[in-house]
C-alpha cells in the first residue's frame, strides 16, 4: 500500500451540528467527529463545484475541542407557529479541529484557507466553518500508531486513508450515506470513531471536549 498525501487543514466553527439518524424519541444526537461523508460532501458542493455523487475530492476529519450544548425546538404548526412537539437537538460549539484532504488531481490547487458550511441546521446559522492549511505542501502520513479511530470512513475507502482491514483490531461498524446521483443514493457501510485500529497517527483519538 503507498503511503497517502493529505492537505492538513485546522478547523473552526462557532456551533456545528453534525446529526445522527434516529426515528424515534425526543432528542437528536450530535456526531462528535467530522464524517468522510460530511466534510467530503461540503467540499465537493461548496469549493470544487462538483456533484456529491462525483469520485473524487475524498476528505475525512477529527475533532479536538468542542462543548456539548442541547437545544429545544421541534416542528411547528404552519397555523400557530406553535412547536407541535419538542425536540431537543445536540450541538457543539466552540469547535477546533482537523480536516484531511486525499492529495489527488481534483484538489492539488485548493487555496491555504476556505470557509463554507456543513452539517445540520444550516438555514439558521449552524455550521459555518474556516479551515486554514498547515503546511505548503501536502503531508504523508508515514507515522502510524494503535489507537482510537477518529473519524467515520467507508470500508471501501480505508485504503485510501491508511487503513488496511488486516489493522483494525477492535471495529465499531456503522452506514454512511453515500450519493449514486443528484437525486438518489444508498448507505454503504463504515468504521466508525472509536475503532482500535493501526493507523496514521493523524487519524487517532486525541480530543479535550467539555459537555
Amino acid at each position: 500500500m503507498s503511503i497517502p498525501k493529505f492537505w492538513e487543514y485546522e478547523l473552526t466553527a462557532d456551533i456545528l451540528c453534525i446529526g445522527e439518524r434516529f426515528k424515534k424519541g425526543l432528542i437528536r444526537p450530535c456526531v462528535e467527529t467530522i464524517p468522510y461523508s460530511t466534510i467530503t460532501g461540503a467540499l465537493r458542493q461548496e469549493v470544487l463545484g462538483i456533484p456529491s455523487h462525483q469520485e473524487c475530492g475524498h476528505a475525512a476529519g477529527c475533532l479536538d475541542e468542542y462543548e456539548k450544548i442541547l437545544l429545544v425546538g421541534g416542528p411547528r404548526d404552519t397555523a400557530t407557529g406553535a412547536s407541535r412537539l419538542p425536540l431537543t437537538t445536540e450541538a457543539l460549539v466552540n469547535v477546533k479541529g482537523r480536516v484531511y484532504i486525499v492529495y489527488d488531481d481534483s484538489t492539488k490547487c485548493l487555496p491555504g484557507e476556505l470557509k463554507f458550511q456543513m452539517g445540520a441546521l444550516k438555514s439558521k446559522g449552524f455550521g459555518r466553518v474556516t479551515i486554514v492549511r498547515q503546511q505548503d505542501a501536502p503531508i504523508c502520513a508515514e507515522s502510524r500508531d494503535v489507537g482510537y479511530l477518529d473519524s467515520r470512513i467507508p470500508e471501501s475507502l480505508l485504503q485510501m486513508f491508511g487503513i488496511k482491514q488486516e489493522h483494525i483490531k477492535k471495529p465499531v461498524w456503522g452506514y454512511l450515506f453515500k450519493p449514486t446521483s443528484e437525486t438518489d443514493g444508498k448507505w454503504v457501510k463504515a468504521l466508525y470513531e472509536g475503532s482500535v485500529v493501526e493507523a496514521p497517527s493523524i487519524m487517532l483519538e486525541r480530543r479535550n471536549k467539555k459537555t
